[in-house]
C-alpha cells in the first residue's frame, strides 16, 4: 500500500495525464471543424479490382499504395513491389503486421525497431509472406494451402500474435461432410500451428464460423455455439509441423476433431453477424424477429429489447461502439441511438443521446434498396412498394479527435439530395460541422465505406449491380483568402 503522500502524487499525475489527453483531443477536433477549412476532392478513380484499406490504401491488386501523402495537391502513390498474379487470379484478403526486432546498443542498452510485414491470400489459396526492405515489399515465402480447400478469408485470432485462414462454405455431399476448413499460424516467429475442419457429423449444419481471442464461434440455425480453441488444440492436435517448408505441396490437417469438443456457451441467435460483445459488465447484443436485445454475458439475463425501424433491413442494426466506451449504437435510417448500461445489478439500459442527421420529413423516392452504413443488400418486394431508403450510408470513428464521421444524404427538397460528411462529438452527439461532398449523386444500388486518414477522408463506393469499385479521396484544406 502506497503512503498517503504518494497516493496524492499518483492521483495528480493521472489527473494531468487525462487533462493533457483531453486538451490534445480538443486541439485535434478543432483542426477538423475549423471555419477556415474546406473539403476538396483531390482524387477519384474507377477500380476494376477490390480496394483494400488498413491505414494505407491499396489499389490495383496491391500494386500501388497511398499512405496519406500528397504531391502537387495530388495523392502520392508508391509501388509496393508486390508481384503481379497470373491471369484470372487476384488477392482476396490481407493482414499487415509490424514485426519487432531488438538492436543491442552500448552500455547494456537496446532499442526496438519495427519491420513491416504483410500476409496476402490469393484466390488460388496461396499465402504470400512479404517484408519491407529498402522501401519495397519483398516476398519471403509463398505457401500453397491447397486449391481444393478454397480459402477465402484471412483474419486475426489474437491481434499481432496468431492469425487464421478460413475456407469458403463447402456444400456437404456423399464425398465430404465438411462445411469449413481453418488453418492457424503464429506470427513471431512465423510458423504453422495446425489445420482443422468443421464436419456436419460433429458440429451440425454449420452456416458460418469464426475465430476471435481464442474462441471458435460456430453459427447453426438459430444458435451460435462457442468453443475453447486452446482446448481443441490440446486435445485433438496429432502432430506439430513447425517447419513451414512442409507445407509447400498442400495443407496438412493435423488437428483431427473426432469427438464433440467442450462447449463454452450457447447463444440463441440466427447468425453471429448480428452478434456483438462489449459493455461494462460484459454483455452481448443480438437481433431477432425485428427486435434488438441486450443480454448479460455471465447469466444470459435480458437487459432490454427495442424494436428495429420498420421498412429498413439491417444485418446488424445494433452493436457496441468501437471506442470501448460501452455505448450500444442502434443505427436506423436517419438516426443513431446511443445506449449505456445504467445499473449493472438490475442490468438496465438508458438512452444517453441521439444523433439525428436530417430535419426534413421529405424522402426522395429510390429503388427498393436498403443499406445502413456497412452492409447493403437488395430488397425483393413482390408488391413493388417503394421502401423508405436510408439516409445514413457509412460512418467512421476518429479516436484522436473523439469525432464520429457520418456520411449521409441531406435532403434539401424532394428530388434534390446532397451527400454530406458530418462531424459529430462522440460524447454528446452534437453536430460540429458539415462538409458537402463535391460528387454527382449516384444510384441507390451501392454501398459506401468511409475512412478518416489524418486530414484526408477516403470514400469507397461499391455497386451491387455492376460490381465496380470507385475510390474518392478528399482533403481538409485550409482556405487561404
Amino acid at each position: 500500500m502506497l503512503p498517503k503522500c504518494n497516493k496524492k502524487i499518483c492521483s495528480l499525475i493521472r489527473e494531468r495525464e487525462l487533462s493533457g489527453k483531453s486538451n490534445e483531443r480538443s486541439f485535434t477536433q478543432n483542426l477538423y471543424i475549423s471555419s477556415v477549412r474546406e473539403l476538396n476532392l483531390s482524387f477519384q478513380e474507377k477500380c476494376t479490382s477490390k480496394v483494400f484499406y488498413d491505414n494505407n490504401l491499396y489499389l490495383n491488386d496491391f500494386s500501388k499504395c497511398f499512405a496519406g501523402c500528397f504531391f502537387n495537391n495530388k495523392p502520392h502513390t508508391i509501388k509496393t513491389g508486390i508481384h503481379k498474379l497470373p491471369s484470372k487470379t487476384r488477392f482476396i484478403d490481407f493482414l499487415r503486421y509490424q514485426c519487432p526486432t531488438y538492436v543491442n546498443l552500448d552500455f547494456n542498452c537496446s532499442k526496438t525497431n519495427y519491420n513491416e510485414c504483410m500476409y496476402l491470400l490469393s484466390s488460388s489459396s496461396d499465402l504470400f509472406c512479404y517484408s519491407m526492405r529498402s522501401d519495397f515489399l519483398n516476398m519471403d515465402q509463398k505457401i500453397n494451402l491447397g486449391l481444393r480447400y478454397c480459402f477465402l478469408h484471412l483474419d486475426w485470432d489474437k491481434v499481432n500474435e496468431r492469425f487464421y485462414v478460413k475456407s469458403k462454405h463447402h456444400i456437404v455431399n456423399h464425398q465430404s461432410n465438411t462445411h469449413f476448413y481453418f488453418a492457424l499460424f503464429d506470427i513471431n516467429p512465423f510458423k504453422f500451428i495446425g489445420a482443422f475442419e468443421l464436419t456436419e457429423d460433429l458440429f451440425g449444419k454449420v452456416l458460418d464460423a469464426s475465430l476471435s481471442e481464442g474462441i471458435l464461434y460456430v453459427s447453426l440455425k438459430n444458435v451460435v455455439v462457442m468453443y475453447d480453441l486452446e482446448n481443441i488444440l490440446c486435445e485433438f492436435q496429432n502432430q506439430k509441423l513447425d517447419d513451414i517448408s512442409n507445407l509447400q505441396e498442400c495443407l496438412t490437417i493435423n488437428i483431427n476433431i473426432n469427438c464433440y469438443p467442450k462447449v463454452l456457451k450457447k447463444i440463441n441467435c440466427s447468425t453471429f453477424n448480428s452478434l456483438s460483445f462489449g459493455g461494462f459488465p460484459w454483455a452481448y447484443v443480438i437481433y431477432e424477429k425485428n427486435q434488438v436485445k441486450v443480454f448479460r454475458l455471465d447469466d444470459g439475463k435480458l437487459g432490454a429489447a427495442f424494436e428495429n425501424m420498420q421498412g429498413v433491413l439491417f444485418d446488424q442494426p445494433a452493436y457496441f461502439h468501437i471506442d470501448n466506451s460501452g455505448y450500444i449504437m442502434h443505427v436506423q435510417a436517419e438516426t443513431i441511438n446511443f445506449y449505456k448500461i445504467e445499473d449493472s445489478n438490475e442490468f438496465k439500459l438508458k438512452t444517453s443521446f441521439v444523433i439525428q442527421v436530417t430535419s426534413s420529413n421529405k424522402m426522395s423516392l429510390h429503388p427498393p434498396m436498403s443499406k445502413y452504413g456497412r452492409v447493403s443488400k437488395p430488397v425483393i418486394d413482390s408488391s413493388c412498394t417503394t421502401l423508405q431508403s436510408e439516409v445514413i450510408h457509412a460512418l467512421d470513428y476518429c479516436y484522436d479527435a473523439n469525432i464520429l464521421a457520418i456520411l449521409y444524404t441531406k435532403i434539401v427538397e424532394l428530388g434534390s439530395d446532397t451527400y454530406v460528411i458530418g462531424f459529430f462529438d462522440n460524447s454528446t452527439g452534437l453536430l460540429l460541422k458539415e462538409y458537402p461532398l463535391n460528387i454527382a449523386n449516384v444510384s441507390d444500388d451501392h454501398e459506401w465505406i468511409i475512412y478518416l486518414n489524418g486530414m484526408n477522408i477516403i470514400c469507397l463506393l461499391t455497386s451491387i449491380v455492376s460490381r465496380y469499385n470507385k475510390c474518392y479521396i478528399f482533403q481538409l484544406q485550409q482556405n487561404i483568402i
